[in-house]
This record gives C-alpha cells, sequence and structure tokens, in this order.
C-alpha cells in the first residue's frame, strides 16, 4: 500500500492506494499518526496522477462544495454487492442535503434495510468521497458517524456544506438582476 496525507479544514486523510493505482481506503486521521507518513505522491505515474487527482478534488470540495472522482478508481474488492449499491446510492446525495438510512436504503434497491445501510455506512472506507455524513436518522437526527471525531464531525461536516451552498448561491444571486433574487434564494431555504 502506497499511504498519502492530504490536509483539510478537519484534520489530515490518509489515503491508502493499491499498487495498481485504486483508492482502498481515505479516512480521517489525527496529526499524530498522519506525521509519520509523507504527504508528497509516490510510485508509478499512474497512482501519481491519481494521487494529485484526489488532492485536487478534495481542494475543490473544501473551497466550493464540490466533488468530483470517478468511483471506478476505488478498490471495491472487499465490498460485498449489497454495500457497493450502497455506497454508490451514497456518493449521489448532494452536498448540503441529506437522506435517512431508510431512504438511502430505497435509493439503493433495498427498502427494508435500513439497519443493514448504517452498518454500510459505519463500514465506509471513503468518508468525504462517499459521504455517509450526509446520512441521518428517520427523524433527521445524526446518528452513527464512525469517522474521526464521531458526531461532532458529521455535523461540523453538514454545517460547512450547508454554508458553502449557500454561498454559491448567493454568489450567483448577485450576477443577477435584484429581481430575479427573491425565487432561487427562498428555494434554497426551503431545501433544507
Amino acid at each position: 500500500m502506497e499511504l498519502q496525507i492530504i490536509p483539510t479544514p478537519f484534520g489530515p486523510l490518509r489515503a491508502s492506494w493499491t499498487a495498481t493505482g485504486q483508492l482502498a481506503s481515505c479516512t480521517f486521521s489525527d496529526a499524530g499518526a498522519a506525521a509519520d507518513v509523507t504527504s508528497q505522491p509516490q510510485g508509478d505515474s499512474r497512482l501519481v496522477a491519481r494521487q494529485h487527482a484526489l488532492s485536487r478534488s478534495l481542494d475543490e470540495y473544501f473551497q466550493r462544495g464540490v466533488f468530483r472522482w470517478d468511483l471506478d478508481h476505488l478498490d471495491w474488492s472487499s465490498i460485498t454487492p449489497f454495500r457497493r449499491a450502497v455506497l454508490r446510492a451514497c456518493f449521489h446525495i448532494p452536498a448540503g442535503h441529506t437522506l435517512s438510512y431508510g431512504q438511502l436504503a430505497a435509493k439503493a434497491g433495498k427498502p427494508r434495510a435500513a439497519r443493514a445501510v448504517g452498518g454500510a455506512m459505519a463500514g465506509n472506507p471513503w468518508p468525504i468521497l462517499i459521504p455517509c455524513h450526509r446520512v441521518v436518522g428517520a427523524k433527521g437526527q445524526l446518528t452513527g458517524y464512525s469517522g474521526n471525531g464521531g458526531l461532532e464531525t458529521k455535523r461540523k461536516l453538514l454545517d460547512w456544506e450547508l454554508a458553502a451552498q449557500s454561498k454559491a448561491v448567493v454568489a450567483r444571486e448577485e450576477r443577477l438582476p435584484s429581481a430575479d433574487r427573491r425565487p432561487a434564494m427562498v428555494a434554497l431555504l426551503n431545501s433544507n
């Protein structure tokens, strides 16, 4: 495994890469553990290119709330078909939005599997990339974030995404004539 540390506003992310350039995991790490790993991409040219692409994608996410990544660059070899379906469905939850475990189960084609979805989220090897922090309890309550920092990190990520989305709408609205601004702002407020 090749290791890469990527600094973020929420602490270092530790990315583990296979020899073939697939991302095996990407999780928050404490600063002490991250200090022992080089942050410079290493390995063959395909791996280095993907490491740079991941860093750029995360920079864009933390600057604008937009994350772009090809799911085919993830190492799915140890992920069961059910968990794969759940993680792929979770990938498509937009920033600033949430789904309940039951809603995500339905999107993954297993509407009665909310508890199993919770297990898939707890075992997600790619938090942030596959945004398990956007999955909440049936009544919208924050539950079950197993990443570094627990529910506090989940809350901070959701708050940060909502703020990033609000800034994007405000920036977009500032380019519109004033009479056109109100409907988009009302839609933003009603979507949350």
